[in-house]
């Protein structure tokens, strides 16, 4: 308003909206996004007015001086902190921010929706739910789901709660057995103890020895009255031998000494070693317990639904583009992160025999961290099951199968379904990889 204000008066200052009369809803929505985005991203406030056309647009339509706050605003209650959690939360239904960290910026949600949901400032491919997609891509009024109820079976769920409880009983044996090691380091710690002090007692006698000695040879050299030394050769001579003798045994003691200190050394190395080990199996038993101590895969079934509104990690169903009946999968990487298990496995099995069976072509979207580990080998066959279902389909039935890769695609679905298409086609600057970053790094 203030905008086509100032065209009327004369004084466009860089409007290049056009005259007041030409101005359309669509135009002026344009204007607001460009005027609301500088708002949001650089440190000024919003006005938090109760103005239902405030609610509607972002911004006061009829009360234009209201919709912005200076600098030296006084009244700090009705204004927004850019950077808390109610600048855009409160907006969410008009805006979307791109997720790349070096844009941040806001696409006015009509438009982005048109632009199939890429950024319009950077050029980013933001990441779109399973039922987003299918709006997107398919002709409306042609989808048909199928299997929209299939869920994992309790059985299965049971046997692997038994296999999670199994695991846990032998990382308790496990504990056990790490503390009876440690137990048996500390008794051997307390007897080379023992021992090192029975050596350091004979050191201390073997030293009164020799400063026995070493008296004895001073008396015997020093002495005063030469002549009994001279008439007592013959002693002297028996009692150097003697000496001697007493030196040798003395050394032999010390080398023994010296044996037994390097035995010593050599146990506390193997205790140190020991130890170490022991510590090393503790460290792997902490991160067993830790990794059974998050969410129960049955109680991370049942909060994915409730939070994706969806049964698995993928919907499959037939549908139409542009007029052609196609066969249409898509993951979404909400659920569990888009894992491959027994469920997801089954459902596209069943997607590509009916296309099969029926000549159509067959499209998925790929969006996956990888098989569910916590299936553990029911995960891993699904790869397999698909692959020879998809054999049948290319080579058999000559049928065309696209596989669209978009961020993230990993682990068994790149081995398998993934990297298997007549046509494969990728998102710019998806992440696509076999090996994640933290399983290569682990």
């Amino acid at each position: 308003c203030r905008l086509s204000q100032s065209r009327a008066n004369g004084d466009g200052a860089g409007c290049e909206i056009g005259d007041s009369s030409d101005l359309t809803i669509e135009k002026l929505m344009k204007a607001y996004l460009i005027f609301l985005q500088q708002t949001l991203l650089t440190p000024h406030s919003i006005s938090n007015s109760n103005d239902s056309d405030v609610e509607t647009l972002g911004l006061n339509n009829s009360e234009s001086e209201n919709s912005t706050s200076t600098n030296g605003s006084e009244d700090g209650e009705n204004s927004i902190d850019p950077s808390g959690p109610d600048s855009l939360s409160k907006y969410s239904h008009l805006w979307v921010q791109c997720e790349n960290e070096k844009c941040n910026g806001l696409n006015y949600k009509k438009y982005f929706m048109e632009r199939l949901n890429v950024c319009e400032h950077c050029g980013e491919h933001l990441k779109m739910t399973s039922s987003e997609r299918i709006e997107l891509s398919i002709d409306p009024g042609t989808w048909d789901p199928m299997d929209e109820d299939m869920a994992l079976d309790p059985i299965i769920i049971a046997f692997l709660s038994e296999s999670v409880e199994a695991e846990e009983t032998g990382v308790g044996e496990e504990k056990v057995e790490i503390e009876a090691e440690e137990t048996e380091v500390g008794e051997e710690k307390v007897e080379i103890e023992a021992e090192e002090t029975e050596v350091g007692e004979e050191k201390v006698e073997i030293e009164a020895e020799e400063t026995e000695v070493g008296e004895e040879k001073v008396e015997i050299e020093v002495g005063e009255e030469k002549v009994e030394i001279e008439a007592e050769e013959t002693e002297v001579g028996e009692e150097k031998v003697e000496i001697e003798a007493e030196e040798t045994e003395v050394g032999e003691e010390k080398v023994e000494i010296e044996a037994e200190e390097t035995e010593v050394g050599e146990e506390k190395v193997e205790i140190e070693a020991e130890e170490t080990e022991v510590g090393e199996e503790k460290v792997e038993a902490e991160g067993i317990e830790a990794e059974e101590a998050e969410e129960p895969y049955e109680d991370r079934l049942v909060s994915s639904k409730k939070e994706t509104g969806l049964a698995e990690a993928v919907e499959t169903g037939i549908g139409q583009i542009n007029g052609i009946p196609i066969a249409f999968g898509v993951m979404d990487f909400r659920f569990i992160g888009g894992s491959m298990g027994s469920v997801v496995g089954e459902k596209i099995t069943r997607l590509i025999e009916y296309a099969t069976n029926r000549s159509l072509p067959l499209i998925i979207v790929c969006a996956s961290g990888g098989a569910r580990m916590q299936e553990g080998s029911l995960s891993l066959i699904q790869m397999a099951k698909i692959s020879s279902a998809l054999y049948n389909y290319q080579l058999e039935e000559n049928a065309f199968y696209i596989s669209i890769l978009t961020s993230p695609t990993t682990g068994g679905v790149t081995a398998s379904f993934g990297m298997l298409g007549d046509i494969i086609i990728a998102e710019p600057r998806a992440y696509i990889a076999f090996a994640g970053k933290r399983v290569i790094e682990e």
